[in-house]
Formats: structure tokens, sequence, C-alpha cells
């Protein structure tokens, strides 16, 4: 299993620390050559204090490098390097005299904890700063003339003005500037992080891969599904591309390098098609490409979409040919009708005939309803929908199931409020609430009862919605479980004379107002099947 990929964060961190590291091992050799210009020549034995102070600095700066290597809490290195740079400031700072240079070095912590850690640790370091410049100041100021201040020059004590007044005001003045530093430095920084964050966030979450390499062939940023897509390790920044991704990528790399224009092709890397679009990054100035910058999408998806697209182009085909079939069989199915009509008006000798002609007429009119539901069920004709009250709707749908079964004694309960709005084609809703109740009626007993019931509801799946919940319950053996999914599938039926198209037509007419059908078994108590339309 591969290792988990830093976090940014850190990765940031350890950056940070290493410039932090660089700039204070310069800093420290810089002073060093001052103090050996300013005494007229190196002498390693020196006695001066500065001296071992700086030394001090050099030796810990290799140690806090060795640590971060080794894999030290990032976080704590830096706070244990900007707290002992700040006495290690301080130190110098106490040896040759507030009123040197040296104090100057506190507003490059204050900068360096801004850079690190944000504004928090600046004002942090401003503070302590302040705080321990203010406590030099303060030992100066105490200091006898005579005795002197422990390791420090005598002549270093002359130089000081040891002034009350002076030396309160220089401390104010150095510690009003240290925040005015820390705060400018720290906001900077945050907003230099924010936009940071802001463009890693957007690289990193994008659908495709991006690859940022240099112009000497360094790879300085990789997105994780440029990762996943090229097949590259987690450690790939840093590294030569040629050595960290498939040859066929690295070659187009090669020549976008070489070339400085852009390149795009389409390649199979592992079996999975991508397609590479590398851009150059021109530097004006010098007229040359500061790197390249590359775009990876996944072709796997598209290639998907266009079979389905095809198989759907097929389809539309094959539904089209299948209606201008059933169109072709209707008209022969009407001329038997006809003719087994006309027969049946003739004195036939064989009293069989009679019964083979009803039988003709009968398969005749069954074969025409199935087409017609056929037709039915593949027209696009467009709806037009209105507000529609199935206050007034349902009633109507009632009375017509009522009529047709009114030898079985079956009870119908409708349950609807006085105004109840919703918007579709009230022709079509009619279609479905009169195919969901002849199903429920042929599916109960002589007796049985069916409720109907509508009231508001939110959309019972996807995002909420107003709109109308229309329910039909009976009181029948209910649907067998392997059935429950397929009663809206057409030509799918469990009647001895169904066509199976009822529920696929009623399924497609909901489908098209928006809505949604859903078909729930309550085992010893019968079906229910529940319409939900929108409201607007």
């Amino acid at each position: 299993m591969s290792p988990l990929p830093t976090p940014f964060a850190e990765v940031r961190l350890e950056s940070r620390l290493k410039w932090l590291m660089f700039i204070r091992l310069a800093v420290a050799l810089l002073c060093l050559s001052a103090i050996v210009v300013f005494q007229g020549g190196l002498r390693p034995l020196s006695p001066q204090p500065p001296y071992f102070v700086l030394t001090f600095a050099c030796v810990v700066n290799l140690a806090y490098l060795v640590a971060v290597r080794l894999g030290a809490d990032l976080r704590r290195q830096a706070i244990l390097q900007l707290a002992t740079d700040v006495l290690l400031v301080t130190v110098l700072v106490y040896l040759m005299g507030p009123q040197r240079l040296y104090a100057a070095l506190y507003f490059a912590v204050v900068i360096g904890g801004a850079a690190v850690m944000g504004l928090r640790t600046a004002l942090s370091i401003a503070a302590q700063a302040s705080l321990f410049l203010g406590g030099v100041a303060a030992l100066y100021y105490y200091a006898d003339a005579e005795t002197g201040l422990w390791m420090v020059d005598p002549e270093v004590l002359k130089a000081t003005d040891t002034r009350l007044s002076f030396l309160v005001s220089y401390s104010v003045f150095y510690a009003f500037g240290l925040f005015a530093v820390g705060l400018l430095a720290g906001k900077l920084s945050e907003e230099v992080r924010q936009v940071r964050i802001l463009n890693e966030e957007i690289l990193q979450n994008m659908a495709g891969g991006v690859v940022a390499i240099d112009r000497f062939g360094e790879i300085q940023f990789v997105n994780s599904q440029a990762r996943r897509m090229l097949g590259m390790q987690n450690g790939a920044v840093g590294t030569e591309y040629g050595r960290a991704m498939p040859r066929e990528v690295a070659l187009l790399f090669k020549d976008a390098l070489s070339g400085g224009e852009r390149v795009e092709k389409e390649i199979m890397v592992d079996g999975t098609p991508l397609e590479v679009s590398i851009s150059p990054l021109e530097d004006g100035r010098r007229a040359r490409i500061r790197g390249v910058v590359a775009i990876v999408n996944d072709l796997s998806l598209r290639s998907e979409v266009e079979k389905m697209t095809q198989q759907a182009s097929r389809f539309r085909a094959l539904l089209e040919m299948s209606a201008g079939i059933a169109h072709e069989i209707r008209n022969p199915i009407a001329s038997i009708r006809g003719a087994a009509q006309e027969l049946q008006g003739v004195q036939l000798p064989d009293p069989d005939d009679l019964k083979l002609m009803d039988v003709v007429m009968r398969e005749s009119d069954r074969l025409d309803k199935i087409i017609t539901d056929f037709l039915e069920y593949a027209s696009d004709r467009p709806m037009q929908p209105q507000l529609c009250n199935l206050a007034e709707l349902l009633p109507e749908v009632v009375l017509l199931l009522q009529a047709r079964d009114s030898e079985r004694n079956l009870r119908i309960e409708l349950q609807v409020p006085r105004t109840i709005i919703c918007r579709g084609a009230p022709d079509k809703l009619k279609q479905v609430f009169l195919n969901l109740g002849v199903n429920a009626l042929e599916a109960v007993e002589p007796g049985g009862k069916l409720t109907v019931r509508c009231l508001s509801a939110t959309a019972p799946e996807g995002p909420s919605r107003d709109g109308v919940l229309v329910e039909f319950e009976d009181n029948g053996p209910g649907i067998s479980p392997e059935h429950l999914g397929r009663g809206v599938d057409p030509f799918f039926t469990t009647k001895p004379k169904g066509t199976g198209m009822g529920l696929a037509i009623a399924r497609k007419i909901v489908d098209e107002h928006g809505g949604t059908i859903i078909a729930e078994n309550m085992p010893g108590r019968g079906a229910k099947f529940r319409v939900w339309l929108p409201a607007d």
C-alpha cells in the first residue's frame, strides 16, 4: 500500500524553515565578517563574546537542518528556532549595546516569524523582543560605571547613552516599530497564504490532471488526478520528468520544452485513453520559456458517453421503425376485423365457424389495443401543462372506476381536500389515475376496497420541492417481491389478458410532468402506488 502524500501545509512549512535556516546562516556569516573587518583582522582566539554567539548560531543552524531531515515535528521546530533567534539577538544586543545595529535583527526575526508561522507568531515575537530590549536597556541604565556589566566591553558601556529618558523613548520607539512590522508582515503573509491555498485548492480539485515543469525539466507541481492518471509516485515533485512519468508522456514534454510550442495529443497510458495538452510558459523579458504546464484529461468517460449516444440513436431509430411497423400492422388488423364482422352477419353452415369469428374479433381488438398502447408509449408529442385542480379531477376518475366495476360491489373511498393544485395536462393525469385505479380494482376480490388519497407533500427524492401526492391503496393480495420493481416495465404483466403497457404509460406521463411514481407492497394489507407531482 502506497504511503499517503505529505499535506501541503507540511510541505510549505518545511520549505519556509529551510529558507529561514539559509537566511539565518547568511546573516550570522555577514555579522562575523563585519566584526572581522571592524577589528582589523581575524583573531580566532579573540575573547570577544560576539564571536562565540554568532558561531553558536551557525552550529545550531546546522543542527536544525539535521533535525528537519530526520523528520522532527515542523511546528515545534519553527517555534524553537524563532525563540532561539530572539534569545541570540538579545545576547548580541546585550554584548554590543542596545543602540548598535544588532537591535535591528529583531525586525528580521519578526518578519521571519510572520513568513513561517503567520500573524500571531509575528506579534508574539514582537512582544518578546520588546520585553528583552527593554530589559537590556534597564541593565545598561542600572550598570555601575566602575564595575560594568558581565562580559560587556567597558568601551561599549561608555559609548551607550544611559540616560533614562533616552532609553525609555528608545525602547518604546523600537517596540512600536516591532509591532508595526509584525502586524504588516503578518497581514501580508496571511494574504499571500490565502492566495496560495486558494490556487492549490483549485488545482488540486480540478477534474483534470495538472503538471508543471520548469525549463530544466524538474517537476514543480502535480495534482492527485495527474498522479493517478499518469501512474506517478507521491514524491514526484522535485524530480526529473523523464524518471517520474511514462515514456510516451515524457516524449510530449520533451517536444514542448525543446520546441517552445503548444502540444496536444491523445495517447493511451496503461490502457486508458488520455488527452494531454501542454502549453509553454514564456518569459517575455528573456525571450525564452520558463517551463511548461500540462492539462491531462481522462477520455474514458467521453468514450462511454459517445457509446451511450450511439446506443440512444440506435434505440431511437428502432423505436421509430417499430412505430412505423405498428401503424402498418394496424391497417390489416382493421381489415381482418371488418371482414370477420361481415361474416358474422352471414348464415354459416357450421356453428363452430361463428365461434372462430368471435375469436378473430376478440383477438383483433386485443391486438389493436396493444398497438394503440405501444404507439401511445412511443409518442413524443409535447405536453401542454396548465394549472390543474385535483379536487375536481379525482372525483371524475372515481366515478369512471365505479361505473366500470359496479357488479363486483367494490368500495372506493376518496380523500381529497377542497382545493389542491398542481401543474400538468389534465387528460394525461386522468389517464395515469385511471390506469392505477383499474390495476388496483382488478387485484382485489369482490367486495374489496380502494382508497384514493391526495395531499400536499414535498418531493420524496432529490431537492426539496413543493408538490402533491396521490395515493392508490388497495386491500388485495399485494405485489410479489420479485415483481415489485418490474410493474412499470413495458409489456410486463401478470394478468392473463393484460398488455403490460398501462403502468409503463403511467410512468412515462409522470416522468414528463417531472414527478415520480413508486410502488409499495404492504404484506397482508395490499399494495400502494404513490404518485408525486410538482406544484409548479
